[in-house]
C-alpha cells in the first residue's frame, strides 16, 4: 500500500501532461497567452500571475504543452498538499484518491492555464504553511506565509477572502506580531501591482466591483445557476457527498475551524451574491482544498462502511474522462457545434493568415478570436472594442492596436452574412466562417475621449436633442481624421436599454480634420430620444466604415419621460 500513492501521482501527472500536449487552447488560455507577451505588474481582468506562469512555460516549449506546463505541475502539487493536509495514514489513501479523481475541478485544475489553478496552488500552500505557523509560530514561517499570501493576491483577488475567513475563524491570530509581519510582507510584495492599478485608474477593481457587478433585481435564475454550477464544478456525481461530508465534520482544532470557515464561507458568500447578480461557478474554487480535506477526514472517522465512495467515484471519473476526451479529440460532427471552442482554431487561424498575407489582424468581436489567431499564427491580432457589445480587456492596455496604425491590416468579421453586408471575402475553415478585407494605411483612435458637457439626466420622449461634448485627444501625436483612404470616421450616437448592447441610431460627420495632441475640441451631437419612456443609456463613439462605433466614451444613463 505504501507505493500506491506514488503510482497515483505519477499517473495523474502523466494524464494531465498528455491532455496539455494534445488539446488546443481554450479561449481564456489563448487570451492569457497574449497577455504573457506583454507582461506588466497588472492586467485588466486579473492580476498577472497566470500570464507570468504562461511566459515561463512558453519559454520551455512554444506549444500548448509549454503554456500549460506550470499549471500541470501546480495541479499535482495542489492535490499532494491536500492529501498531506488530510492527516490520515497511507492505508486510507484510496478514499482520498477516489474522491479527488471524481471531482471535475481536480481534473481541470490540473491542466488549464487559468487563474483559478494558480490561486488553487497558492491556497494549498497557504494552508500547508499556516498549519506549521500555528504550531511553531516562527518568524521564518511568517515571512513565507506573507510571500504565499502575495502569491494568492497576484493570482486572483479571491485570495483575500481566504485570509478574511481565516481571521473570522480564529481572531486570536491578530494578537501575534508574526501575523502582522506576514501581512506586511504580503503588502510589500503586492505593492507593485497596486502601483500599476493606481497608474491605470484602478481598472481591475472597477471592473470586478462596479462594471461586472450590476444591481440586477433578484432572479431565481441566478440562484439556480449558482447551485447548478457548484454541482457541476465539484461533480458530476460527488458534489453533494463532498459538501455533506465537509459541512458535517466537527472541527477539533483551530486549524480545522479555519478550514471549515473557508469551506462554508465561500459557498455562502457567493450564494448571497447570486441574489443580486450572476456569480461564476469557479469563484468558489479556493474552497476546494478545505472541502476535500474536511470530507476525507469525515470519511476517515466514519463508522459505517465507505465502499459507496468507490462505487460513486468510478462512474463520475468515467464521465469526466469522456469530457476530457472531447477536448482532446474531435469526434463529434461539426454541425453539432458541441466542441467548437476546443477544436479547429489552429486550422482556421493558419488558413486565414495565409489568405490575408499574414497582415496584422483586427477582429470586430470580443477577445477570443484574436487571441487564438495570435497564438496559432504568431501574427499580431487585436479586437476592435465597440461602444457597448464587448467589455474592455487587457488588449486596451497593450500596444497591439497602436502598432497597427499606418499599416495594411486584415479586418476580420466573424459573423454570418458579413460578406454580403460589408462587401468582404469569406473563408470557411476549422468549423468557422470569417469574412475579411484589407485596409490600407489603417487608422484608429482609441484614445480620443468624448466627454459629455452638461447633459441632462431626464429628457422628454421623441425629442431632437443637441448634446455638447468635449473631445480630448489622448494620443501623443496629431490626429488627422481623414488620413485613411478607405473610410472617413463619423460620430455614432444613440440610445440603448443596456450599456452592454444596442446600436446607435444617428451618425454625423466629425467637423474637424486636424486634432492636436493633448487638445480638447468642442462639438455638438444630435440625436432623437426614444418615443417610449423608460431607463436608457446614451452610447456614443467614433464609427469607422460600416461598423459600430468604438469605445470613445462611457455609457451615459438617462431617464426618458
Amino acid at each position: 500500500m505504501a507505493k500506491w500513492p506514488v503510482w497515483f501521482w505519477i499517473g495523474w501527472t502523466l494524464l494531465n501532461l498528455w491532455h496539455a500536449y494534445t488539446a488546443e487552447l481554450v479561449d481564456d488560455e489563448a487570451y492569457y497567452w497574449v497577455i504573457s507577451r506583454y507582461l506588466a505588474w497588472g492586467a485588466y481582468d486579473h492580476p498577472p500571475m497566470t500570464a507570468a506562469w504562461i511566459a515561463a512555460g512558453y519559454a520551455v516549449s512554444s506549444t500548448e504543452l509549454g503554456v500549460r506546463l506550470p499549471f500541470v505541475l501546480a495541479g499535482t502539487g495542489t492535490l499532494w498538499m491536500a492529501w498531506r493536509l488530510c492527516g490520515i495514514s497511507d492505508s486510507r489513501f484510496g478514499l482520498f484518491a477516489a474522491m479527488a479523481a471524481s471531482l471535475l475541478l481536480a481534473h481541470f485544475g490540473g491542466v488549464l492555464a487559468v487563474p483559478d489553478v494558480a490561486l488553487g496552488f497558492f491556497t494549498a500552500l497557504y494552508w500547508f504553511l499556516l498549519r506549521d505557523f500555528l504550531t511553531t509560530n516562527r518568524w521564518g514561517h511568517a515571512l513565507l506565509l506573507g510571500a504565499v499570501m502575495a502569491g494568492m493576491a497576484y493570482s486572483k483577488y479571491h485570495g483575500g477572502l481566504v485570509v478574511i475567513f481565516t481571521l473570522l475563524a480564529y481572531p486570536a491570530l491578530l494578537r501575534s506580531p508574526r501575523t502582522w509581519l506576514a501581512a506586511a510582507v504580503a503588502l510589500l510584495l503586492f505593492a507593485p501591482h497596486l502601483w500599476w492599478q493606481h497608474q491605470h485608474d484602478w481598472v481591475t477593481f472597477r471592473f470586478h466591483l462596479v462594471e461586472r457587478q450590476g444591481s440586477d433585481p433578484f432572479r431565481w435564475k441566478y440562484f439556480a445557476e449558482y447551485i447548478g454550477g457548484q454541482m457541476g464544478l465539484y461533480g458530476p456525481l460527488m458534489a453533494i457527498p463532498l459538501f455533506v461530508l465537509a459541512f458535517r465534520y466537527r472541527p477539533t482544532s483551530a486549524f480545522e475551524k479555519m478550514l471549515s470557515y473557508n469551506a462554508i464561507g465561500f459557498f455562502t458568500f457567493f450564494l448571497l451574491m447570486s441574489f443580486k447578480g450572476h456569480p461564476e461557478p469557479n469563484w468558489t474554487s479556493p474552497a476546494f482544498v478545505p472541502l476535500l480535506v474536511l470530507a476525507v477526514r469525515q470519511l476517515s472517522i466514519a463508522i459505517k462502511p465507505t465502499r459507496w465512495v468507490y462505487a460513486l467515484a468510478l462512474p463520475g471519473l468515467l464521465l469526466i474522462l469522456f469530457g476530457r476526451a472531447t477536448m482532446m479529440f474531435d469526434f463529434f460532427p461539426p454541425t453539432l457545434h458541441i466542441t467548437r471552442e476546443f477544436h479547429g482554431a489552429k486550422v482556421w487561424a493558419q488558413a486565414l493568415s495565409a489568405r490575408t498575407g499574414q497582415r496584422p489582424a483586427l477582429f470586430n468581436n470580443s477577445y477570443q478570436d484574436p487571441s487564438k489567431y495570435y497564438f496559432y499564427t504568431g501574427v499580431p491580432a487585436t479586437p476592435h472594442h465597440n461602444y457597448g457589445r464587448n467589455r474592455r480587456s487587457q488588449f486596451d492596455y497593450m500596444p497591439v492596436l497602436e502598432n497597427m496604425r499606418g499599416k495594411e491590416v486584415a479586418y476580420m468579421i466573424c459573423k454570418p452574412n458579413a460578406s454580403q453586408a460589408y462587401g468582404c471575402d469569406t473563408l470557411f475553415a476549422g468549423n468557422q466562417q470569417t469574412s475579411y478585407r484589407i485596409i490600407q494605411n489603417f487608422q484608429i483612435y482609441p484614445k480620443i475621449a468624448v466627454n459629455p458637457v452638461g447633459w441632462p439626466t431626464r429628457i422628454p420622449k421623441d425629442t431632437l436633442l443637441r448634446l455638447p461634448v468635449a473631445v480630448y485627444n489622448g494620443h501623443p501625436f496629431e490626429v488627422r481624421y481623414q488620413a485613411c483612404p478607405d473610410y472617413r470616421p463619423t460620430w455614432g450616437i444613440g440610445f440603448s436599454f443596456d450599456k452592454r448592447s444596442g446600436h446607435p441610431t444617428t451618425h454625423q460627420d466629425i467637423p474637424f480634420d486636424v486634432h492636436p495632441a493633448g487638445a480638447t475640441l468642442a462639438d455638438t451631437l444630435e440625436v432623437r430620444s426614444p418615443a417610449t419612456p423608460g431607463q436608457y443609456f446614451l452610447v456614443f463613439g467614433i464609427r469607422y466604415d460600416v461598423e459600430p462605433p468604438g469605445r470613445n466614451g462611457e455609457p451615459f444613463p438617462v431617464t426618458v419621460y
